[in-house]
């Protein structure tokens, strides 16, 4: 009788050891997520931190400079009067897209000395938009190599992280914080084929945020 049940028992216990040992799996795999979920939310806050620090430093800026740099208001007013709102379109729009270039700072200089700082708004969103919308279009024709030789492995990495966890939501939320990796983010978005229509709206959303919160922040700190 024992040699009858011995197959039986054998398969039993080869199924359970099978059994335990996927279950192994699951919970390291349940483990690296929660892990994973902690470091993105961990880098969030990180993000949002030197954010608030980045605003505090242009502020700081825009109230300092002229009197390190007398000239300073006068040049970025004549740069208002001699390009006008096209120089603002080109300026932002340049800044939005693979040119390291202090778009942030540029703008809450401009939009201070700006006899129509609402026009200056206006064209900024408009110009960051169509920016990250010409990103996210030539990412289509692009290879992920190319796109990790110009900004670098690491952060295409952290932007198609993050877009894999929170996807449009991502766009948004380093959209209107001070966060130079939304520009690698539009092109990672092209580069995964989000979809065009809700790309467009959580970035319209987000520049019309971010610029609006700079702008706001600018004119009440020219008046302090």
């Amino acid at each position: 009788m024992a040699n009858q049940f011995k197959p039986f028992f054998l398969m039993s216990m080869v199924y359970l050891k099978k059994k335990n040992a996927v279950a192994r799996k699951n919970k390291g795999l349940g483990v690296a997520a929660n892990s994973s979920r902690h470091g993105r939310h961990a880098k969030l806050v990180k993000s949002s931190i030197v954010a608030v620090a980045l605003i505090v430093a242009m502020l700081l800026a825009l109230k300092l400079l002229p009197s390190v740099f007398p000239n300073l208001t006068a040049d970025i007013g004549k740069f208002n009067n001699d390009w006008g709102l096209f120089g603002v379109f080109v300026t932002v729009f340049l800044g939005s897209s693979l040119l390291p270039f202090p778009t942030d700072l540029v703008f809450t200089g401009l939009v201070s000395t700006s006899s129509a700082p609402m026009l200056v708004l206006l064209v900024s969103i408009v110009a960051s938009f169509v920016s990250g919308l010409v990103n996210y279009a030539l990412a289509f024709a692009l290879t992920r190599s190319w796109v990790e030789k110009r900004m670098g492995k690491e952060t295409v990495k952290e932007a198609k992280d993050w877009l894999d966890a929170w996807g449009a939501w991502a766009i948004l939320i380093f959209g209107v914080i001070p966060n130079p990796i939304i520009d690698t983010m539009t092109f990672v978005a092209g580069l995964g084929k989000m979809n065009l229509k809700k790309f467009a709206l959580y970035s319209l959303v987000a520049r019309v945020l971010h610029f609006g919160l700079l702008a706001y922040l600018a004119l009440q700190t020219k008046l302090l």
